[in-house]
């Protein structure tokens, strides 16, 4: 899909839709100082793992097309990628799932309450968008409730949110050392927290083969705290750097970097909190 929003993008019959898409202003677009303040973070981490992947699937495009290192740049290649993750749809075919760039449909709002269902129509080979309710002349179109997490928004579409505790993610992976019983199946395990409404749930099944267990709480209450301590800043700290970003000029990017690794702390000890929580039950 990248490849071929990048090759469509200049003379050709897209081209008109194309230049209406922006340059999201995701963290593959930031400089170095910029970057530096999600030192540590998930994000940060992922973020430079990204920008290996783009360049070398656009290396893999130069060498597949020639032609394309004539009229193209890797910023071409950039601004595709990021458009896809921005405006790409998963649409449900009855054999599978479509990923999508759909023109007018991707300019729906991600905000408020969805008064828009949006479909592939099987029958007519068409993506319908169908009213949900009655909406009145000048109303905004809404399809979902904007319930991502600062991490998602900003890595996808580049913004985030203030106030957006309830949504925040955050990941920890826990270990199997020499000494744990056989019953520990798992030689390592990526725990992702999203539900933070559910966290009972989500820390009992981050586990190595046995739910619930005294020593993988405290081995993941442990990873949670080591992790904790990496930030530079904390959430204190982060919570006056916001207070005063407008004040002292902060530039977008920066807010948005300082909410995000706000975002990741908030998660850690949310999660921290219920495990520490589950322990003290034992």
């Amino acid at each position: 899909m990248s490849a071929f929003l990048a090759v469509h993008r200049y003379n050709s019959s897209w081209t008109s839709y194309l230049n209406t898409i922006p340059t999201y202003p995701t963290p593959l677009t930031w400089s170095t100082l910029e970057l530096n303040a999600l030192q540590a973070t998930d994000l940060g981490e992922d973020t430079a793992k990204t920008k290996k992947e783009i360049e070398t699937e656009w290396n893999k495009l130069k060498s597949v097309i020639p032609e394309t290192s004539a009229t193209l740049q890797m910023s071409d290649f950039l601004w595709s990628y990021q458009a896809v993750m921005a405006k790409f749809w998963m649409l449900q075919t009855q054999e599978t799932k479509l990923v999508s760039v759909v023109p007018i449909v991707d300019a729906l709002n991600y905000a408020g309450k969805p008064n828009v269902k949006v479909h592939f129509n099987g029958v007519s080979g068409a993506v319908e968008m169908r009213a949900t309710k009655r909406i009145r002349a000048g109303e905004q179109l809404n399809v979902t409730i904007n319930t991502d997490s600062t991490y998602k928004s900003l890595r996808l579409k580049g913004f985030t949110l203030p106030n957006n505790d309830k949504n925040e993610e955050c990941r920890i992976i826990i270990m199997r050392e020499n000494n744990d019983p056989s019953t520990y199946t798992m030689q390592g395990r990526l725990c992702l927290f999203q539900d933070l409404r559910s966290l009972t749930r989500a820390v009992r099944e981050c586990h190595l083969g046995v739910p619930n267990e005294t020593r993988v709480l405290k081995r993941l209450s442990k990873s949670l705290q080591d992790k904790l301590d990496k930030y530079r800043t904390t959430i204190e700290e982060d919570n006056a750097f916001l207070d005063v970003a407008v004040a002292n000029g902060y530039t977008t990017n920066f807010v948005n970097a300082i909410r995000e690794r706000r975002g990741e702390k908030v998660c850690l000890q949310k999660v921290l909190d219920k495990a520490e929580e589950l322990l003290a039950k034992k």
